[in-house]
């Protein structure tokens, strides 16, 4: 009787532990969904209307939340904007982890890399298209200086990224003669050219369809680029 009470006893007091835990983990992903499905909404209210006319009442009304509600998960319009810069910057910062087969020329490489970039912009469609049209918009995000120049990091740190990567694959390719600064200004004019005629229209085409076009233009330019400076040297 004594071991069955002692039984008893530990079963009590391990669920005691146990569904306290299941239980705040469960709320946790629940507020981790809700949280998801009010930035996937801000962000077709963002790209829809612009920031600086978009409402927190619009955001909770196409979440399907009151807007009472939608301020126990964010406290004003900035929280969600910056939560999606953050979003926009992990998910391009996680491209560059990936793995990259070995033995691929500079090209293909590129084109991997690109290809990868635009399934997160397929992905995250809203997101992206409402950065992206942001200027073209005429307006800009929140007005704080603070948040201006956390917006500046954000943006500086997918640039270091770019660079680093740059420094590392344009090594013993047939661009290594070109200067680094100035293979990643083209490359982003490029691509930020593409994708931002992509958010301004229907976005029917998805982004990573245009990657053939993309890297074949790439490639073309920096081969004249290279013929440019080795003519530059030769004279």
């Amino acid at each position: 009787m004594i071991k069955s009470a002692d039984s008893i006893l530990l079963i009590r007091d391990r669920l005691w532990y146990v569904v306290p835990v299941a239980r705040r983990k469960r709320q946790e992903a629940e507020i981790e969904q809700s949280r998801t499905l009010i930035l996937e909404s801000a962000a077709r209210i963002f790209a829809e209307k612009g920031f600086q006319a978009s409402s927190m009442a619009a955001i909770a009304k196409e979440a399907g939340y009151t807007a009472p509600t939608l301020y126990t998960y964010f406290k004003a319009k900035a929280d969600i904007y910056f939560e999606l810069v953050d979003l926009v910057v992990s998910s391009i910062s996680n491209v560059y982890q990936e793995h990259e087969p070995p033995g691929m020329s500079f090209a293909q490489r590129l084109e991997l890399l690109l290809l990868r970039q635009f399934k997160v912009i397929d992905e995250q469609s809203d997101t992206f298209a409402f950065f992206l049209t942001l200027s073209a918009r005429g307006e800009a995000g929140p007005v704080d200086v603070r948040d201006r120049d956390r917006h500046t990091t954000e943006a500086l740190s997918l640039r270091q990224q770019m660079t680093n990567w740059l420094d590392k694959n344009l090594q013993g390719s047939e661009f290594a003669d070109l200067p680094t600064d100035l293979v990643e200004i083209y490359i982003q004019g490029v691509t930020l050219g593409f994708a931002s005629r992509w958010a301004e229209g229907d976005r029917k085409e998805p982004m990573a369809k245009s990657i053939s076009v993309v890297v074949t233009l790439l490639i073309g330019g920096l081969e004249g680029l290279l013929k440019q400076r080795s003519g530059e040297a030769a004279s």
